[in-house]
């Protein structure tokens, strides 16, 4: 339906485009032969008529169609301040300021069972810690001093402290600048999770971290609670996350917002249905 929807509003904007194009240029003196002959084609004059007429239809399918093709890449305007690019792409590529989202605990052991390798926090342990994780340990726990936390006693591999979901803690490696947020908890099978409430403060708080650490760099964000969590399908998730963080209208981001999604996705995101559901619903 919203293909349908999109595809209508293409062809009928080139229609609308064209016929006034063509009206200017009548009452300028520009007559329809004068068109035809630009191109290059000869028309007997009662077909003249008849071919412009196909011509402005083609155009409009032609551009109806191009409306709704699956795109790799969508801008929007998230605040008033905040220009934002959604594409499809690896994060660690990026520069400028990268939201790793990560459990209660800030644990920092890959093994597939308190960390998975394949989620970003596992690939960010891996990539950039893998031969030696007592920096990455002082570094969290130095950026977290100042942060309220509970002691669990009971849990026998990985970190004792647990923190608040949305706390978060910057870390540089390599020239880049990291910024690692609770957005998981475990619950009793030792299964990370997060609850949708939960999931909607995280990234208020996330807003609100990355508005305080950007300055004029630009901020890469994944499209967070698509893995393990599985908080909703990407396609919700991407248009709820959008949401949630423009209801910041603070929000100042001069190097502007990338969100980034992962190939793995990409069959389950249409990025053209995004941008017309989320203009459509900013206006």
């Amino acid at each position: 339906m919203v293909k349908l929807q999109a595809f209508k509003w293409g062809a009928l904007s080139c229609l609308g485009i064209i016929i006034t194009f063509t009206d200017v240029l009548s009452a300028a003196g520009f007559q329809i032969t004068d068109a035809l002959l630009a191109v290059g084609v000869e028309a007997p004059k009662e077909k003249q008529e008849l071919y412009i007429l196909c011509t402005i239809i083609l155009l409009a399918v032609v551009f109806g169609f191009s409306i709704i093709r699956r795109r790799s890449k969508i801008e929007l305007s998230l605040t008033d301040n905040t220009d934002t690019e959604i594409e499809f792409g690896d994060i660690f590529d990026e520069s400028g300021i990268i939201v790793i989202p990560v459990n209660e605990y800030f644990d920092t052991i890959v093994d597939d069972r308190i960390i998975a390798k394949n989620t970003l926090h596992g690939q960010f342990i891996e990539r950039y810690f893998k031969d030696d994780q007592d920096p990455l340990k002082r570094e969290i726990q130095k950026g977290l001093k100042s942060q309220t936390a509970t002691v669990n006693n009971t849990r026998r591999r990985g970190n004792k402290s647990r923190y608040e979901l949305g706390t978060a803690v910057r870390i540089d490696r390599e020239g880049k600048s990291f910024l690692l947020i609770a957005m998981t908890r475990f619950n009793e099978n030792d299964r990370a999770e997060v609850a949708w409430d939960e999931y909607t403060r995280v990234l208020s708080r996330l807003s609100d971290h990355i508005h305080t650490h950007a300055q004029a760099r630009p901020v890469c964000i994944p499209l967070m609670g698509s893995g393990q969590a599985g908080v909703d399908t990407p396609q919700r998730l991407l248009k709820n996350m959008f949401i949630t963080m423009s209801l910041n209208r603070k929000l100042t981001l001069p190097g502007g917002l990338k969100i980034i999604l992962n190939e793995s996705v990409r069959d389950k995101i249409d990025l053209t249905r995004i941008k017309l559901e989320l203009e459509h619903t900013g206006s």
